[in-house]
């Protein structure tokens, strides 16, 4: 029998969130059909692909599979939100956001929400997912990363390597429109 990994420490304040979370309330969407985790690799908090390999007759994902991993060049479906319903967990075993394979899935297309940072983050810097495990890649826009693909999602808020940051896919330039009112 395993035995848990019991919490060992207090904190003063309250956690903003944790990877995976939204992080605003501006509007979320979602992929338009339904996935299921197609692995037992799939995070929450990262980013994953369609699985390619069981297309139905109209050469679209039949088992509606999301990857933990993904092929060159090709754009992942989105970030897994947390949205821990009905998960059935061992509950002696150590806390994980590794989701078991079957687990239905709520994919992020466009939001904003927590994740850690893999690496110093600021903000405007860009989003990578990496094809190899989906994990997050912060670097300035246009840049050629090896093993990983720009994704459209930037840093909102930033943070050093392994703190909870904010990251958005919603044009975070503000506009201003201006209206005339002249009755000519």
């Amino acid at each position: 029998m395993a035995t848990a990994n019991f919490q060992s420490a207090i904190q003063k304040r309250v956690a903003k969130g944790l990877p995976g979370d939204k992080a605003s309330l501006n509007p979320f969407v979602y992929t338009e059909r339904n996935y299921i985790a197609g692995d037992g690799k799939v995070t929450v908090g990262k980013f994953v692909w369609a699985d390619s390999e069981t297309p139905d007759e109209d050469n679209a994902p039949g088992v509606l599979r999301a990857l933990s991993s993904g092929g060159d060049g090709l754009k992942p479906l989105g970030i897994v939100e947390r949205n821990l319903s009905g998960i059935d967990y061992d509950l002696l075993d150590g806390g994980t956001l590794t989701l078991p394979e079957f687990t239905p899935l709520n994919i992020v297309r466009r939001g904003d929400l927590y994740v850690v940072a893999t690496m110093d983050a600021a903000k405007g810097n860009k989003v990578y997912a990496a094809y190899a495990d989906g994990s997050l890649q912060i670097h300035p826009s246009g840049q050629d990363i090896y093993g990983a693909i720009e994704t459209g999602w930037e840093v909102a808020e930033g943070g050093a390597e392994g703190e909870l940051i904010t990251i958005t896919s919603w044009n975070t330039d503000v506009v201003t429109i201006t209206i005339n009112n002249d009755p000519q």
